[in-house]
Parts: C-alpha cells; structure tokens; sequence
C-alpha cells in the first residue's frame, strides 16, 4: 500500500478522501479491520504529504475555475458538451483549436524528405540544434521522411528555409509545411463505413452479440471455450511459435544451425523441449486489478462504468458493463454499478468526453488485497469545479462509500486522483 501511494504522488498529484484508520503496513502483515473513519480533502490543489491517517478534514485550497459546471442531468442524459463546446465532431482538426500549448506538435510542424533511411531521430535532433532550431519533438518514418515540430511559426518558418535544399550527408533536402494528423475519431466516422456509438462486429463469432457479451469476448477471447479446450490452443500455439523460431535459426549460417536442425528432428519440428501446459487452480474472478472507464453506453447518453468497446482510433468511445467478464472479480462489478449509479443519480459532475474533453469523472481503478478488502482510485478532471461543488462532492463521495460499506462491499480506501490531461488525441503521431 505504501508503495502504491508513493507511485501515485510521484506520477500525479492525488488526494485521500475517505479510508478506514489502517496504520503503516509491512509486507508480511495482513491488513487490519478498523471501524474509524476519517477524511481527506478532494479535488483540492494540496498534496498529500503522508501515509497516516488523519482525524480531522484538511484545509481545501482553492482551484482555478473557467466556467461553473452546471446543475445535474438525468440519469440517461448524456454527458455531452454545450454548443459552446471547443471540440466539433465534424472537423477533424478540431483538437487544433482547443489547446495551442498542448497540440504545438500539430501547430508548427515540418515535413522534411530525401533524408539518408539510415539517419536516426538523435541524428535528426543533432542537425536541428546544427541550425539553431529548436525543435519540441522528431518522428522518423521508415522511408527517407521526418517530421520536425517547433514551437513557433516563426521557427517553423525559419527551419523551412534553412533545411529546404541543404545537403545532408549527400543528400539534398527538401523541406515544407508539414500537414496536421486529422482526429482518427472523426476522420473515422466521418468515412461512413464505422457505427459512431458501438465498434461492429469482427468476426462470425461476435455476430449478434450484446455490448456486454462482445467485452467479454474482447477481453476474454477463450471465455466461451471449455478449459481443457483451452488448454490444446495455448500448447498448439506455443509450439507453432517454437516451429518458426527453428526454420528461422536454421535457415540462417550460424553456430545454431546444427544444433537447432539435430533439436527439430529429435523433438519434431521444435528447436527445444516445450513443457505440458500447467492448468490453472482458479479459473473466474482471478485479477486483482481492474481499470474502468466511466463514460458513455452505445447509446451515447447512458453514464456506464466498464470496459472501451474499442480503441479511440477506431471511432470508438462506447463503454460497456463488465457484468459478464469471468476474470473480473464479483466484488469489483458490484462497486462499478455502484459508482456508476452515484455518478448517473448523485453526483453534480459529470464522466468525461473524450471528443470533447468536457466532463469530469474518467476512470477508476480498484485493487484487492489478500485478505479481501478493497481499494478505489477515481481518476477526475476538475476543470471548471468552483469550491461549493468540491465540497458538495467531497461529502456525496463520503456517503457513497457508507454505502458500499452498507452493501457488504469492503472498500476501505477511496483516493482521488486530478488529471485534466487530454485524452483521445494525446500524441497524434
């Protein structure tokens, strides 16, 4: 646990909002049960310093704000933005507009060609300094190109025209205004060919599937193969692997050859013994570590705490219920409805959209210790949240957690993590 916390203050800055009075633990003591309650600040700018626990509430500071979040939807109202929002799902340069200092790489950016295939980004780097131009980040593509990006249209334009027809190791080049990636969001729905809400199905198998039976496939491809059955394919796998691993090492001159060619024939067609598969004692209900996304069902309107249908470059962004997932704890789906029924009834905030990086709530992640109790690490915007909210919140989440409490889930630890990052498009090359 200490541990843990330390990673988390060292990433981003997180603060405790409610656990029980559990003090400093070894990793050979098991984890006490207390009855004690106490509570730590949200969503505030402070930082937590410590790992024990304190009594009392500490001293909120207060955050910066652009625009009070208003009053609460429906249940089933989608967490979509005003008109007013920055993003714009029909332009596919819509991020552009939203945040200059995130998207520099985007803004200013140079399209250099005929460069060596040899040259590597250090190199490309090097050059750059070379001419005095000071570049925010290098991408080589395989071929002879690179893109250069600055941080600036008038360093962007001086290194136009110092790396337009310069001679790089014998090779002239050629430089121009290099153009923006588009959105893969939009630019893939904007084709037609992808549904908007809910990613289509892959294969024969997943044909006719509900939301939640196609995340189970997804994330459990085998979930609907008897064991045993499982078992044969990982073995057949592993050994097709070894099979191409030996026609590789002795096609090859090598001090392997020989070696390898007396190995596939003694132990037919592998280089090397492969072990039986070792069945596995339990089968359900086995991680102790799960992530959920807290954004939108298919429908675009309904708030849902699960599992991505799909990669965002997809033109995916629909969540679905991990109700039927084997390896997922029961524990865990429990206390996912249960957020997802706080933020869909209780909460003032709202799950954050992706497209248009409004809302709040993002994600969640819950651990389980050996001995059963439970963890939770909320992920959270807090743009645009005044103090009366952060407050208003603050003492909803307390409750919520009585609740779960209440339900015989064992949560005894709630953390709050703020990250107004953006997400979607966060490195577009």
């Amino acid at each position: 646990m200490q541990s843990l916390r330390a990673a988390l203050r060292f990433s981003t800055r997180f603060v405790q909002l409610y656990t029980r009075a559990v003090p400093p633990l070894s990793r050979t003591h098991s984890v006490p049960s207390y009855n004690v309650l106490t509570t730590r600040t949200i969503m505030g700018n402070s930082q937590s310093s410590t790992d024990e626990p304190v009594s009392r509430p500490e001293t909120v500071v207060p955050m910066q704000t652009d625009a009070p979040v208003t009053a609460k939807r429906t249940a089933t109202e989608a967490a979509e933005p005003s008109s007013q929002a920055e993003g714009d799902e029909s332009d596919p340069l819509h991020y552009l507009k939203r945040d200059l200092l995130t998207n520099v790489s985007e803004q200013f950016k140079v399209e250099v060609k005929g460069l060596p295939r040899h040259a590597k980004v250090p190199d490309i780097k090097r050059l750059a300094k070379k001419l005095n131009l000071p570049c925010k980040k290098v991408r080589k593509s395989h071929s002879d190109i690179a893109y250069i990006c600055f941080e600036s249209a008038e360093v962007q334009e001086a290194a136009i025209a110092a790396l337009n027809g310069y001679e790089y190791k014998k090779h002239v080049l050629k430089a121009r205004v290099g153009k923006p990636i588009s959105d893969p969001y939009v630019a893939q729905n904007r084709k037609g060919g992808r549904d908007p809400a809910a990613k289509r199905a892959k294969t024969a198998e997943e044909e006719g599937k509900t939301p939640e039976e196609l995340i189970a496939l997804r994330t459990a491809p085998y979930c609907e193969v008897p064991y045993p059955e499982q078992l044969v394919r990982k073995q057949d796998a592993l050994t097709s692997m070894l099979e191409k691993c030996g026609r590789a090492m002795t096609s090859k001159k090598g001090g392997y050859v020989d070696w390898a060619a007396a190995n596939m024939k003694a132990l037919g067609g592998v280089p090397c013994p492969l072990l039986e598969m070792v069945a596995s004692p339990v089968l359900d209900e086995y991680r102790n570590k799960c992530e959920f996304t807290i954004g939108t069902a298919a429908d675009g309107k309904t708030v849902t705490v699960g599992f991505q249908l799909g990669q965002y470059a997809e033109g995916i962004i629909a969540i679905a219920e991990p109700t039927l997932v084997p390896h997922v704890p029961e524990s865990f789906k429990k206390l996912a409805r249960h957020l997802q029924t706080f933020v869909r009834q209780d909460s003032v905030l709202l799950p954050y959209h992706r497209l248009k990086h409004t809302g709040h709530y993002r994600q969640v992640t819950i651990r389980v210790s050996r001995s059963g109790e439970l963890m939770m690490i909320l992920q959270m915007s807090n743009k645009g949240v005044d103090q009366g909210q952060v407050d208003e919140e603050s003492a909803k989440l307390k409750t919520f957690v009585e609740k779960v409490n209440a339900d015989g889930i064992p949560l005894n630890h709630l953390l709050v993590q703020i990250d107004n990052s953006a997400s979607g498009l966060t490195d577009p090359e």
